[in-house]
């Protein structure tokens, strides 16, 4: 499993780095946890093309659609507007929402069964059991039907058949607010410079309640 976060994560994207991790630390069947992605569009054979991407300290995009190379995975992205909270200017709001695309062979114990509706109550699970520091959030909707899974990107689930068993996916769309002040205290003042790899340390510490420096992850960091 890899989770990808951002290195000089800040706002919402030191926001979703926590649900990140607790994603990693109670659903093993995801290969890969990513954050915050970009819709890039692009023209392919003449047609405009529209995806989800990560873009890597390395210089280059990944793209995250459905595909066996990605494995198990899921991907959020933010929706305009992004809104200033009418009590406090330190708290932002803005809708999200975060897509999950697995194949049921590698999650479920009985595949033939396609147990959907077991694999979002894992999933929904995780997403209501925990506190984070700084962000709240709140779910609203989920979408199952193949046509709305992937609806913000041209991806042709009737010429690809990636929502066809053994495949699955779900989204589910929310608000989340950020508060700029409670941020700081776990990422480090965004007015200074701060050692990122102390920061994503001490991040990982509180997610597991362990304040000593003998903890092990299950899984990897990449900062990109």
């Amino acid at each position: 499993m890899k989770v990808y976060i951002k290195e000089d994560s800040r706002l919402f994207d030191a926001s979703v780095a926590q649900i990140q991790l607790r994603l990693a630390q109670n659903i093993g069947w995801l290969d890969n946890i990513f954050g915050l992605t970009e819709r890039l569009t692009e023209r392919k054979e003449g047609k405009t093309f529209t995806s989800a991407n990560i873009y890597t300290n390395r210089g280059r995009y990944i793209q995250v659609m459905p595909c066996a190379e990605l494995g198990n995975f899921c991907f959020f992205y933010l929706r305009d507007p992004q809104r200033i909270w009418e009590k406090s200017a330190s708290v932002l709001k803005s809708p999200f929402s975060v897509v999950f695309w697995y194949d049921v062979d590698k999650v479920s114990s009985s595949p033939a069964k396609r147990n959907r509706e077991a694999v979002k109550e894992q999933i929904m699970a995780v997403l209501g059991q925990f506190h984070l520091m700084g962000v709240t959030y709140t779910l609203e909707n989920i979408y199952e039907q193949p046509q709305n899974v992937f609806k913000d990107f041209d991806y042709d689930y009737k010429v690809n058949q990636f929502l066809m068993h053994p495949y699955g996916g779900l989204r589910i769309d929310g608000e989340m607010r950020v508060n700029v002040a409670c941020l700081k205290s776990l990422f480090g003042d965004f007015n200074n410079d701060f050692n990122l790899d102390f920061n994503v340390d001490r991040l990982a510490r509180y997610l597991r309640g362990d304040y000593t420096n003998d903890y092990n992850l299950d899984f990897d960091i990449d900062l990109i």
